[in-house]
């Protein structure tokens, strides 16, 4: 082995799996034009783009407590949500998208009272099927390479304001047959393209 291959090798051994400086220079050049809020998400830290793990084993442990099916699809979206406030909670939402372009939905969940021996107890369940307007919406977020080069951890604000008051945090996950995206940050804290789906994507009434 050359020097050169020899000292190419140990920088990769020694690079960690998870720096996200890499994947931040390229979501900076990527934001290129995207608009003035993804102008602003770029002059966010690398740290911002640091690698997210799909929840999917916990939506799966959660819907199997409830005996509830997990839902299974190539194009599918998926929200896990955990916290409360004088209780625990944990939520599980799950839009996948079927074979002629129809978007539909399914929310499950549990909560835990605050204090000792308190029992877990099911939430009300909710399903839902978005309108053709905006499932065509969110078809249009998928396929939009500036969606795939925003942050994907953590709070961030274009404006540089503090986050909102939020008592959940939320794991976002697409999954299309050309690419995946895991984004986590506090309810409420998602910007830009990833926040336009994440409104689109829940239920406009109850029940």
């Amino acid at each position: 082995m050359t020097i050169g291959l020899l000292a190419a090798s140990l920088t990769l051994m020694s690079s960690p799996i998870d720096d996200p400086v890499p994947a931040a220079t390229a979501a900076r050049a990527g934001l290129k034009g995207c608009g003035p809020v993804a102008e602003a998400l770029a002059r966010l830290p690398d740290s911002s783009w640091a690698p997210q793990p799909s929840r999917l084993p916990e939506h799966r442990a959660l819907r199997s407590a409830l005996n509830a099916p997990m839902p299974e699809a190539p194009t599918q979206i998926r929200f896990y949500a955990t916290g409360g406030h004088l209780a625990d909670y944990w939520y599980s939402i799950v839009l996948t998208r079927d074979a002629v372009g129809l978007w539909s939905g399914t929310e499950v969940g549990r909560s835990r009272l605050w204090g000792k021996d308190a029992p877990i107890q099911p939430t009300s369940r909710r399903a839902w099927t978005l309108s053709i307007e905006d499932g065509r919406a969110v078809d249009s977020i998928l396929a939009d390479p500036c969606f795939y080069a925003e942050p994907t951890s953590g709070w961030y604000d274009p404006a540089g304001g503090p986050p909102p008051p939020s008592v959940f945090t939320i794991t976002f996950e697409t999954i299309t047959p050309e690419r995946s995206r895991q984004t986590h940050f506090p309810g409420g804290g998602a910007k830009g393209r990833t926040g336009d789906l994440f409104a689109l994507i829940m239920p406009k009434h109850p029940g």
